[in-house]
C-alpha cells in the first residue's frame, strides 16, 4: 500500500490567503455566505481529511505515449483546478487520462440491467 502524503499546511495557508485576497478584490464572485470560508476552520478540517486508499499498478507504455504525456504536462499545469492537487507531472496527466478514459468506457459499456422479475 502506498504511504499517505501529509498535508502541506504552509501551502494550504498560502492557498487560503490567496483565495481570501481574491475574494476581497472581487466580492461579486463570492457565492457563499459571509464567513463560510473561515481560514481557521478550513485548516482544522485539513487535519481530518484522509487520502483515499491507493493501489499501485506498473504499466509499460510506448515511448511515444510517454512523450505525449510529457507534452501535456505544461498545458495541464496551466489549469488552476489541476494545480490545486500539487505539482503536475506525467503521472498526474496519466491519472487524469485514466479517469476520463474510464468514464468514457463506463458510458460505452454500461453494467447489465438486473433481471426483471415477472409473475
Amino acid at each position: 500500500m502506498t504511504p499517505r502524503r501529509p498535508v502541506d499546511l504552509d501551502r494550504a495557508r498560502e492557498a487560503l490567503a490567496d483565495l481570501d485576497a481574491t475574494l476581497e478584490r472581487h466580492p461579486d464572485t463570492r457565492s457563499l455566505p459571509a464567513g463560510a470560508l473561515d481560514s481557521d476552520a478550513a485548516l482544522a478540517a485539513l487535519g481530518t481529511l484522509e487520502a483515499p486508499p491507493m493501489a499501485q499498478l506498473v504499466v509499460r507504455l510506448p515511448s511515444e505515449t510517454m512523450e505525449r504525456l510529457a507534452a501535456l504536462v505544461p498545458r495541464v499545469a496551466a489549469d488552476p483546478a489541476a494545480r490545486a492537487w500539487g505539482r503536475v507531472t506525467r503521472s498526474t496527466v496519466l491519472r487524469l487520462a485514466l479517469e476520463d478514459g474510464l468514464s468514457t468506457l463506463e458510458a460505452r459499456y454500461p453494467p447489465p440491467a438486473p433481471p426483471s422479475r415477472s409473475r
